[in-house]
């Protein structure tokens, strides 16, 4: 996990607006018998990659099909050709990368002698 907090610790360093296009999240509601979503959140590094993140997220999910209540999946295209380079697994990916972007929050905004963290 160190590693994941210094990569993307990096990440947000190197971050450039200028290079960087976000998209607004869009999405489809599910309707089923307990109201789900299916978003993607598009970004482009101008030049290089568009990487599309696809989020499903249905409370059902566990009890009703032995799945995770949240899915998702990234999806990396070349922004020359538009080919596919990467399919990868989102949920793992998303634990880590929020994880890490609470440690570094915590890190940065925390009083410098603080030893406990509380969470809402």
């Amino acid at each position: 996990m160190d590693q994941v907090i210094e990569a993307v610790e990096g990440a947000f360093r190197a971050f450039d607006t200028s290079r960087t296009e976000l998209r607004q999240r869009d999405g489809f509601t599910l309707r089923n018998a307990r109201t789900g979503v299916l978003e993607w959140m598009p970004v482009m590094r101008q030049g290089e990659t568009i990487t599309i993140k696809v989020v499903g997220y249905n409370p059902l999910n566990p009890r009703r099909y032995g799945v995770p209540t949240i899915i998702a999946t990234n999806s990396v295209y070349d922004c020359e050709t538009g080919h596919l380079r990467a399919v990868v697994d989102g949920v793992l990916a998303t634990a880590l990368r929020t994880g890490a972007a609470s440690a570094i929050a915590s890190r940065h905004l925390a009083h410098p002698e603080s030893r406990v963290v509380g969470l809402v």
